[in-house]
């Protein structure tokens, strides 16, 4: 009996056994595979399409296979991370790689989508591919990391280094488009870096460089830069905004995109990628490219009228950004502006090679003589605190101190447009018509609410209305340099609220000339040795900027000032601060009619018609009274080309063509060009563009 009952036994545990690993063997669970592709040296986007392709023993739902009919697709989660969920029967083993592409059979361009060779995690052989065995209960794999290079790397890899109480920032840009047109040459040492606000620079100064490597036969000619950027965890609150730039590095001259601001959120300290971008988010042109001159025009009437520039004491002008930040160590190597008499303007040009609809961020730069730096020279301007000495870029009322912009386009030959209406810029915004020759008292009035509101102002220790002190701080306008104090550190105007009603004003009294716009900042402290200045960055709204308005515009085109001026109320703001449009200067506010309806009778020159034109186009102009008349064409850098008109006529209108040709019957090139007409003191001229 203890025999058979020892057998009978020994029977029921192996059935059990069986019975246990059948169980297991029938059993199906859940896998979830996360999956990054910040490291795919291609264009992959979120819409594009990632796969899990491979071989498995045992039952997979969706199947999967080697090709695109594979079921495992994967879905976007947020910009590099993709993630989906099958099921898999315990103890089967699965043998895969993923495949990247723009559609299900167009892979990216290494190996055509798929990946390099992998070492699995598990001690068992995989034939290069990644491997995965079953348990017996659902499963999250580690993140995995799309490998994107011949090299064998392990399963599991990074492509940042694991440290503690640290974590990576992960970021990637594609700089195609600029490789394109050599703007940048990674082959004759030009890096790229990254800079930003705190825990990037924990500074806050933006000076720090944080370096990118190439990726060396990723896409569009080994056209990505990437990196890592290691941040404690003790610096990173949920809910912070990190803000960066990229910038590529040409020598000694830092190049940075003209893009607002990139960010992100911070949510907890987690190593993370940063989706990739295009530099400048410009595209390559794919071939598409315009080689073209470009020709910028500027009229320094207002800043000559303030005493501020004076080219016969060794002032000069240049064009800064668009080839390159130059102006600051080595400005020979900016556009060189010159004086064209014929156009009263300063001009300057350049040629360039790029894609329509290419971005070009510059500022026009004064160049001060060292006589004006010299107390002992009648040449002398108080104020000249400049960061750089004897420079100073332009901080246009037009852009509320930002840098100007401009969109290329598909011409050979393209005039950068100018402010105000006109065809050229003013240096800073301001026309000769906005200098100020009277004394005037100005007062000013910021509304602090906002400031006292976390939700209206979240980066900042808070106001504290009765505690706080206010006060306007010029920033870079020339207002403060008519006055004899400095363009950056001037004496800040202190602000009251007699009412408490949190509109805090001030007065101040100006000397005459003085130009009619007003850029500034506003000051709050916050504590002992605290201050609290809103503004800045590279965009519209860097500052404040507000202007007078005149009480008439005369009709011989002088203006009436006001002997006092108030700016209507601001609101308190961080950033992206009120710029407020310019009056209008040129237009009289009342005109005579002229005395018993008659018409009066001028010289006048219309404008070409067709314009633009090609081949030839027409000339109208009215002569007042018998006189020697002149009718020329010039280039925009006022070289005489062609006299169309050269002797006496008489009263009356008259009309001539020009066939595009020069004195020597040559074809002039499409682009600008300027016609004059001279009849005595009678001078006139008018824009012409010639498109073959």
């Amino acid at each position: 009996m203890k025999r058979f009952s020892t057998f009978r036994c020994g029977i029921t545990l192996l059935v059990m056994v069986i019975l246990a690993c059948s169980s297991a063997f029938a059993q199906t669970i859940n896998v979830t595979m996360r999956l990054n592709t910040a490291t795919n040296r291609d264009t992959l986007q979120p819409n594009h399409v990632v796969q899990i392709r491979g071989e498995a023993t045992g039952t997979v739902t969706p199947a999967i296979t080697w090709d695109q009919n594979t079921g495992i697709v994967m879905q976007n989660v947020g910009g590099d991370y993709w993630e989906t969920t099958f099921q898999m029967q315990a103890g089967a083993t699965m043998r895969y790689k993923f495949w990247t592409g723009f559609s299900a059979t167009d892979g990216t361009f290494f190996w055509d989508g798929w990946e390099g060779p992998i070492n699995p995690a598990n001690p068992v052989s995989s034939g290069d591919n990644r491997l995965f065995i079953a348990g017996n209960r659902d499963t999250t794999l580690a993140l995995q990391y799309y490998h994107g290079i011949e090299t064998m790397r392990n399963q599991y890899w990074r492509p940042y280094v694991v440290k503690p109480d640290t974590f990576a920032v992960y970021v990637k840009v594609n700089m195609a488009a600029f490789m394109e047109t050599k703007d940048f040459d990674p082959d004759a040492g030009d890096r790229v870096i990254v800079r930003g606000s705190p825990p990037f620079d924990p500074s806050n100064a933006w000076t720090l460089d944080l370096p990118l490597a190439r990726e060396i036969g990723s896409a569009e000619g080994g056209a990505f830069f990437s990196g890592a950027v290691y941040i404690p965890n003790s610096a990173i609150t949920g809910g912070n905004l990190q803000e960066f730039k990229f910038i590529f590095v040409k020598g000694a001259n830092l190049n940075w995109e003209s893009t607002p601001n990139r960010f992100f959120t911070y949510t907890v300290a987690k190593d993370t990628t940063i989706h990739w971008v295009y530099f400048n988010n410009q595209k390559p042109s794919g071939g598409n490219l315009v080689t073209a001159t470009l020709i910028w025009q500027m009229n320094l009437g207002g800043l000559e009228k303030l005493g501020l520039f004076n080219s016969g004491v060794g002032d000069r002008l240049v064009v800064d950004g668009a080839t390159g930040w130059n102006a600051a160590t080595d400005p020979a190597n900016a556009i060189q502006m010159e004086y064209v008499p014929l156009l009263g303007l300063w001009v300057g040009q350049s040629l360039f090679t790029k894609a329509p609809g290419a971005g070009l961020e510059y500022k026009t730069v004064l160049l001060w003589d060292s006589s004006r730096v010299d107390p002992a020279s009648p040449n002398y301007l108080p104020g000249l605190d400049l960061t750089v000495p004897l420079r100073y870029w332009e901080e246009p009322s037009v852009t509320g101190t930002g840098n100007r912009n401009y969109t290329y386009g598909n011409q050979t030959q393209q005039l950068v447009p100018g402010d105000l209406g006109f065809d050229y810029q003013f240096f800073n915004g301001l026309p000769e018509e906005g200098v100020i020759e009277t004394p005037i008292t100005l007062t000013f009035n910021i509304d602090m609410t906002p400031a006292t509101n976390v939700t209206t102002n979240p980066a900042n220790p808070l106001f504290r209305p009765g505690i706080d002190t206010v006060s306007v701080q010029f920033y870079g306008c020339l207002l403060p340099l008519t006055q004899g104090d400095g363009l950056y550190t001037n004496t800040a105007l202190r602000l009251e609220d007699p009412d408490g009603n949190l509109v805090y004003s001030g007065s101040i009294n100006i000397t005459p000339p003085a130009p009619y716009d007003v850029g500034f900042r506003v000051n709050y402290t916050a504590g002992a040795g605290v201050t609290i200045q809103n503004g800045g960055g590279n965009l519209r709204g860097r500052s404040y900027y507000q202007f007078v308005h005149p009480t008439k515009v005369n009709s011989d085109g002088s203006i009436t000032w006001p002997s006092a001026f108030t700016f209507p109320t601001l609101q308190w703001m961080d950033s992206d601060l009120t710029v407020e449009d310019p009056p209008d200067l040129f237009t009289p506010t009342s005109v005579a009619e002229p005395e018993n309806g008659a018409a009066i009778k001028t010289f006048s020159l219309s404008q070409n018609y067709p314009n633009p034109f090609n081949p030839e186009t027409t000339i109208k102009y009215q002569v007042a009274n018998k006189s020697h008349v002149r009718i020329e064409v010039y280039n925009v850098m006022g070289q005489l080309l062609a006299r169309l008109v050269d002797r006496q006529q008489v009263q009356g209108a008259h009309t001539i063509q020009w066939n595009g040709r020069d004195f020597t019957g040559k074809q002039v090139p499409s682009g600008m060009y300027f016609i004059k007409m001279t009849a005595g003191s009678f001078e006139q001229l008018r824009k012409m563009a010639l498109i073959r």
